[in-house]
């Protein structure tokens, strides 16, 4: 419901100002190779899956501008705008709707889907049952504040600006991880100036190196300790976590060898205190080993401690011994160590390698003052990569605030704002 419609806007129904297409392919003039599938995140793209038990004439046209959407799949955000400049044919599944040119601009009403009332619409909308059908009656029910046309466009011409801003900041992020990962898996297969290589058990590595278990290592002391996350009786629910506390942390919390602390779940130092095991101290290299296996991240200098989950495991290194920690957290992240990681937890029936499993895990070890070196080398692209995530971050935190102001009209486009966006 809306509660208050900015000056010279209306409250509308979708329904109001735009229109379902159920236009059919029905002379069959166009082919399977413009036959689209609507795919969240994605959009609109070519598919080369054909209708299964449909004749490719009882698809359905979407037209340049048009809409369409699964209606089995809208709540979760299946939904896109043909940017085509030749009509497509989608699914007879689908449902398929245009807005009205002289009353709605498609690039405004394209940002609109995207906004928080049109997300909670959706979720509730529907038909019922339990796989909630969204169909185009159902939709033209959602209620927005209309601008005027000349200011949908406006509002649109920021919003695009900001997006390709973002879409240009998603390449370096995208680009950059691939330079790191090239780069890390030739250091850890080359090392640094080396030209005589020797055969093992994970490959080609410098004849100077050792390929060890991660098991030998800590039978050695290089390794001080590895434990996961509380197993017990008192490992803590959704009813124990507190505003303040210990860090609590899970699998989703790791990220690129960083913690989100901010967004972990948190614990009382009671609770944490009494938890036999899963104790982690700053400096750890913590590896997600069940669920979501192969998330590395390092235990950041906290006061005191965080707490792991049964998903994570902790590596507590020497500071004496022939292992750096950062490099044992760049082997963490190499391709073969990963695979090796996957091909371990492939042998259960849910993905998992337990602590016995991975100290069988072989990994390169350089000299200490090599390993130092192939660290700086990572972590010289890895603070490129993190810098342009800090961007990316940044402008989808301002497209967040932008769609909350100009959505709404309460921050009215003007010519300042729009120079402000070019």
């Amino acid at each position: 419901m809306l509660h208050e419609v900015p000056e010279g806007w209306r409250g509308i129904r979708l329904g109001d100002v735009a229109h379902e297409s159920r236009v059919r392919n029905l002379d069959r003039q166009i082919s399977q190779e413009r036959l689209v599938g609507v795919f969240k995140g994605e959009g609109m793209v070519p598919t080369r899956d054909r209708v299964r038990g449909e004749s490719v004439e009882r698809c359905k046209i979407v037209a340049p501008g048009a809409f369409a959407y699964n209606p089995m799949r809208l709540n979760i955000g299946s939904i896109a705008r043909w940017h085509g400049s030749e009509v497509a044919i989608v699914s007879p599944d689908y449902v398929v709707f245009e807005a009205d040119p002289a009353l709605l601009d498609g690039a405004f009403l394209d940002h609109l889907r995207a906004s928080v009332p049109w997300q909670k619409f959706t979720a509730r909308a529907g038909d019922g049952g339990v796989r909630v059908r969204i169909y185009f009656d159902d939709l033209a029910e959602f209620r927005f504040a209309l601008p005027p046309l000349s200011e949908q466009r406006r509002i649109s011409e920021i919003l695009s600006s900001v997006d390709e801003a973002i879409q240009a900041a998603q390449a370096v992020v995208e680009q950059t991880r691939t330079i790191k990962q090239g780069m890390l898996d030739q250091l850890l297969a080359k090392g640094i100036g080396h030209t005589r290589l020797k055969d093992t058990v994970i490959g080609e590595i410098p004849e100077t190196w050792e390929a060890i278990t991660l098991g030998s290592l800590l039978r050695a002391g290089d390794i001080i300790d590895i434990q996961d996350g509380n197993h017990g009786e008192k490992h803590p629910k959704v009813s124990d976590y507190v505003e303040e506390g210990i860090p609590f942390i899970m699998a989703r919390d790791i990220t690129d060898r960083t913690l989100d602390l901010e967004g972990s779940a948190k614990i009382t130092r009671k609770q944490a205190d009494s938890l036999r095991v899963g104790r982690s101290l700053p400096g750890d290299v913590l590896l997600t080993h069940k669920g979501t296996v192969g998330r590395v991240g390092i235990t950041p200098n906290v006061p005191s401690y965080v707490m792991l989950t049964p998903q994570v495991t902790y590596y507590r290194v020497s500071a004496q011994g022939r292992l750096d920690r950062d490099y044992l957290a760049t082997v963490f992240g190499g391709t073969k160590f990963r695979e090796a990681l996957m091909i371990g937890s492939d042998q259960s029936t849910r993905k998992y390698i337990g602590i016995t499993e991975q100290k069988k895990l072989v990994i390169p070890l350089p000299s200490y003052n090599e390993q130092l070196e192939i660290s700086a080398k990572v972590a010289g692209v890895e603070e490129v990569e993190c810098a342009a995530s800090r961007e990316l971050t940044q402008l989808l935190a301002i497209k967040k605030s932008l769609m909350s102001d100009l959505l709404t009209g309460r921050k009215r486009v003007s010519t300042n704002l729009l120079m402000a966006a070019e």
